[in-house]
């Protein structure tokens, strides 16, 4: 099992194995067959890795993944992948998937700029489980910032004497947002009007006077929000809803 500086230095391996005027950044290029052969010519077999075009559902995957999961026949279909998840974390993870493309879809991507971890279980062929980290980030981007290609890795960590969940965390630069969070927090329409208005500087009575309802109803509003994302103050309150993209702010 790699640890995070083996695993650092394993990926930057085999991104610098590839010929980056053909690879990154370079949207003309999707030919999987290339990156299929690159990843299992690659001789430092550290991490099993994969390559990902989503528009297209297409995916090809190191033959590691034989060896990991015992299916004798490798995906080539993103939605092949999705069906050897565990039935019971299969809703979880296309919703996790669901959130992060409308979060990618508000951002400029770039490669490597963002990253995408999620935890769940795969059902191996035998109908034993394995507890797996999925890491994805952006390798291949257009010029409107949009993903065209994914790198990703799997790591087996069923060896973690942890809560195995399943578990989800956005990153883009330097925002973080833990979808696996977001997804227990609901706000009501009213509540994010109410916080939008709190995140502009408004008191109390002004955004009550704005919505047509009393100073009091906005305030037990707000102490709503404050439960719910477990803060003390309305600076917290509208700091948790800016980084985890439940409201938006125009600069």
């Amino acid at each position: 099992m790699l640890n995070n500086k083996k695993r650092s230095r394993s990926i930057s391996a085999f991104i610098s194995s590839l010929p980056h005027k053909e690879g990154i950044g370079k949207p003309h290029n999707l030919d999987l067959e290339y990156f299929a052969q690159k990843l299992n010519d690659w001789k430092y077999k550290l991490e099993l890795h994969y390559f990902a075009v989503p528009y297209q559902n297409r995916l090809v995957i190191s033959k590691e993944f034989r060896h990991l999961s015992g299916y004798h026949t490798l995906p080539k279909r993103i939605d092949e992948c999705l069906h050897m998840i565990h039935p019971d974390d299969v809703e979880y993870v296309v919703n996790y998937l669901e959130q992060s493309l409308e979060i990618m879809s508000q951002v400029y991507l770039r490669p490597f700029a963002s990253k995408l971890y999620i935890s769940c279980h795969l059902k191996k062929i035998d109908g034993s489980d394995l507890y797996l980290l999925f890491h994805n980030t952006p390798f291949v981007t257009n010029e409107s910032g949009e993903v065209e290609m994914i790198l990703g890795s799997i790591t087996d960590i069923s060896f973690l004497k942890t809560n195995k969940k399943v578990r989800a965390v956005f990153q883009h630069e330097s925002h973080t947002y833990l979808l696996h969070e977001m997804d227990r927090i609901t706000f009501t329409r009213r509540e994010k009007e109410i916080l939008t208005h709190l995140a502009q500087g408004l008191t109390s009575y002004q955004i009550a006077n704005q919505l047509y309802i009393s100073k009091t109803t906005v305030d037990k509003h707000r102490q709503n929000m404050l439960k719910k994302a477990n803060v003390t103050n309305t600076m917290e309150l509208i700091l948790f809803s800016v980084e985890h993209d439940i409201i938006h702010l125009e600069c």
